[in-house]
């Protein structure tokens, strides 16, 4: 376990197998086993229940399985890239960047997308085989597309998802805001020294969103107290 957690930056290369071989099997008819038997089917069930099961434990049922896979397609050939760096090139020329974390290191975003646009292309292009043969006459054999179509389609829709949020407008804030509900006791800095109580709306670096249930004139300074169990901010 402490193994696979150290190169799991190499995994990129085995999920990329994973969405080629459905492609693959479109274009040539070819499964990647031999033959589909029901002791195969069992292990592989089995397999699969005992696996999540396991993630689910160690979540504590927080687990995703949606989630899990889409950071896969997401970064599946980032990890491709630092596979092969360190396997070819000598470690000793690679640097250590501090990047910015202040929103997108590059104003173009399709270097970072365009694996993902190029898998998108080939699924298109591998379904219009598979399922054409069948239009045209040139295969008889109804049943053979389906499952690799069932992954190509998965696949797709985790490539989509990948391109459509690398798309999103850049974020301008200075600040990620986090959504965080914390009690609040504020007293005005002014004649009337009006105390009262609310909650956060959300946390940053740059400050606090709150929300009284009390009506402010405009530019009233306050003195702010968020609790947090028993500390006080």
């Amino acid at each position: 376990s402490y193994l696979a957690s150290m190169i799991n930056w190499s995994s990129g290369l085995f999920k990329f197998l994973i969405y080629l071989t459905p492609i693959l099997m479109m274009f040539t008819g070819i499964p990647p086993v031999n033959k589909f038997t029901i002791p195969l089917a069992v292990i592989t069930v089995v397999y699969l229940i005992l696996s999540w099961t396991a993630v689910e434990v160690a979540s504590n049922g927080h687990a995703s399985f949606i989630s899990s896979e889409l950071f896969s397609m997401t970064s599946f050939w980032t990890q491709i890239r630092a596979t092969f760096r360190w396997f070819f090139f000598a470690r000793r020329r690679q640097q250590f960047v501090v990047t910015s974390k202040r929103g997108r290191q590059s104003k173009s975003v399709l270097r970072f997308v365009m694996p993902h646009l190029i898998l998108i292309g080939v699924s298109f292009v591998s379904l219009g085989w598979g399922w054409g043969k069948l239009g045209l006459g040139l295969s008889n054999d109804f049943y053979r597309p389906i499952i690799p179509t069932v992954w190509i389609v998965f696949h797709l829709w985790l490539a989509f998802i990948v391109v459509k949020r690398a798309l999103w407008p850049d974020n301008r804030r200075f600040a990620q805001r986090h959504q965080v509900v914390l009690p609040v006791l504020y007293e005005t800095v002014d004649g009337n020294h009006t105390q009262g109580m609310a909650i956060t709306s959300d946390l940053s670096e740059a400050g606090a969103g709150m929300v009284a249930y009390h009506r402010f004139p405009l530019m009233t300074r306050l003195n702010v107290t968020i609790q947090q169990g028993s500390k006080k901010i």
